[in-house]
């Protein structure tokens, strides 16, 4: 099942998970909705975790070709869940891209689905 891992500096976390594809604000998987920003279309508000999550999924998510990241683990500078039930931390864009990435069906030839 294709995971969210943290960026860091201070782990080895590429050695770890090779393959995983950055998504971070220098790509075009980063959220462009930064906490602490307005809200577009509601400029006395401003966008927290949450707010920017939502935006990311409704305003750039229809844009992306979310099916090339089906199945491969997504990486971000964002803090992991703690340990343990019912452990949570600020919702993040990967969550977003994990859950619409594997809702894709497969690619017209791929082959791993004969």
């Amino acid at each position: 099942m294709p995971k969210r891992i943290q960026i860091t500096r201070n782990q080895p976390w590429r050695a770890a998970n090779p393959v995983a594809v950055i998504v971070d604000r220098t790509t075009k998987w980063g959220n462009p909705f930064m906490v602490g920003e307005p809200l577009p279309d509601v400029p006395d508000q401003l966008i927290d975790a949450e707010n920017a999550c939502q935006c990311f999924e409704i305003f750039t998510m229809p844009e992306l070709p979310v099916h090339e990241l089906k199945g491969k683990d997504l990486a971000c500078w964002c803090p992991l869940p703690a340990q343990g039930p019912r452990q949570a931390c600020a919702p993040c864009q990967v969550d977003v891209l994990l859950k619409h990435a594997n809702r894709c069906g497969p690619e017209v030839g791929d082959a791993s689905v004969y």
